[in-house]
């Protein structure tokens, strides 16, 4: 049998207990421990202390998380290609009636300078590349399902 230093590190932690070793440490997230909560009189809301403490987050707040980032990112360019070009549609059609709308249309193309305007600094740039997947591959998949549709539709006339 090995020597417990030369073993390679178990990945599960139940594992580690059976052989008997401490669990090794996580390369995801680190360990923090919770902040203390002073003990609220009788009454108060439990979210908030009398003294201007910030409020501890939710346990399942995990802005830490490694895919925290990319699936708001993804997820946002989807929202962004589907839902924004049609609430700007209806609310300058709305305003301005029908035909300004047709005219002013295609200044939606504005939405995507926020993804490219968030490629420039550092800090948002890893969430700008998954906001700009998100909204190319709805167009991608909007795009081929459309085409499948047509092609279907015009062969079955035919």
């Amino acid at each position: 049998m090995t020597d417990a230093s030369q073993a390679p590190p178990f990945r599960r932690e139940d594992d580690a207990a059976e052989q008997g070793r401490p669990p090794a440490a996580s390369p995801v997230s680190t360990p923090v421990a919770p902040a203390p909560v002073a003990p609220s009189p009788a009454g108060s809301h439990q979210g908030a202390s009398s003294q201007g403490a910030p409020s501890r987050r939710p346990d399942w707040f995990h802005r830490g998380h490694p895919v925290f980032f990319p699936l708001a990112g993804f997820y946002t360019g989807m929202v962004g290609i589907i839902v924004v070009p049609g609430l700007y549609a209806a609310v300058v059609k709305w305003i301005a009636g029908y035909e300004r709308a047709e005219e002013l249309l295609p200044f939606v193309v504005v939405v995507l300078a926020l993804p490219l305007g968030l490629l420039v600094p550092a800090r948002t740039r890893r969430f700008a590349r998954y906001l700009l997947l998100g909204m190319f591959s709805t167009l991608l998949v909007v795009g081929v399902v459309a085409a499948g549709v047509a092609w279907f539709l015009y062969n079955r006339d035919t």
